[in-house]
């Protein structure tokens, strides 16, 4: 991730979509689907401000969209951990 971002490097909006990545690879190694659905919500947070940054109306539909669907399905895998646990 830091050598994608150095080669593709086009100012502060590259720092936040190399956060995204960097985010979304730890989340994919991540055991625990919880976990792993709470960090690709953070990721699409740091995909919100490179939009914001780049002035992308398409990219920041498409992040409302995947947090709405994200957000759903964190809520799924929450209450299936707490019905196994009870």
């Amino acid at each position: 991730t830091p050598v994608v971002c150095f080669v593709s490097w086009q100012g502060l909006q590259s720092v936040f979509s190399s956060l995204a990545l960097a985010i979304v690879c730890a989340a994919n190694f991540q055991i625990n689907q919880l976990h792993q659905r709470a960090m690709l919500i953070v990721a699409i947070f740091a995909w919100v401000a490179h939009n914001i940054y780049v002035g992308s109306i398409p990219g920041l539909v498409s992040n409302a969209l995947a947090f709405g669907v994200s957000g759903v399905m964190l809520f799924r895998v929450y209450r299936a951990s707490q019905l196994a646990s009870s």
